[in-house]
């Protein structure tokens, strides 16, 4: 998971502020992220999720996640989409305090696992997207999706529900960006799932800084 970036400040029709960020999740592990969503019990909506493992060898086996779905969600202005459920999570946590808490999560959580962007730098993994666009397939009966080694997922700070309320808020916090945070998906490293920045709210004109 790497740092936030993009971060503003923006006050809804509602009078609410809202800490908007991009989020970055990379593959830097030995093979794919390679999901398998397939009808969960006749549910229109919703996918039950297994896990493609490869050896080194080529060899694959496939492993069903406890409790892990893809949903047909949809985004206003946009439409339905195949999402993986509780992929990420945004919190707001204390800075400081003699044991830093939770102060506010964001509402979204469903992502769509696909390869968008090359890491900067990277030289490992496929050259071309080997998971693309998400699955718009109404009536499909099963979704891929995944992250290639060298690729990064990534939502823009402006995307639906892709914020945190910290209206009324002052002082310094931690805004994390968390990758699986049940713990569902498999994973070679379980230590690298979250990143952070320390911000000072209230933003001035919109504007966040680092404190």
């Amino acid at each position: 998971m790497l740092q936030p970036r993009e971060l503003e400040v923006v006050r809804s029709r509602s009078g609410r502020d809202r800490l908007r960020s991009r989020n970055r999740l990379g593959n830097v592990g030995g093979g794919p992220l390679f999901l398998l969503g397939d009808e969960d019990g006749g549910n229109a909506r919703a996918m039950a999720v297994r896990q493609r493992i490869y050896a080194v060898s080529g060899a694959h086996r496939e492993f069903p996640l406890l409790d892990t779905h893809f949903d047909f969600w949809f985004i206003p202005d946009q439409g339905r989409f195949w999402k993986l459920r509780d992929a990420l999570r945004f919190e707001l946590w204390t800075v400081g305090e003699p044991v830093d808490s939770l102060v506010k999560a964001g509402r979204k959580t469903r992502f769509c696992m696909r390869d968008l962007l090359r890491a900067e730098g990277g030289a490992l993994g496929p050259r071309e997207r080997q998971f693309p666009a998400c699955s718009q397939k109404a009536r499909a009966e099963q979704v891929r999706m995944g992250i290639s080694v060298g690729w990064l997922e990534s939502y823009p700070a402006g995307y639906y529900e892709q914020y945190v309320d910290v209206t009324g808020l002052r002082g310094c916090y931690s805004l994390r960006h968390i990758a699986d945070p049940s713990s569902r998906v498999f994973e070679a490293d379980e230590s690298n799932n979250m990143s952070f920045r320390h911000v000072r709210l209230p933003a001035r004109r919109g504007r966040v800084h680092d404190c």
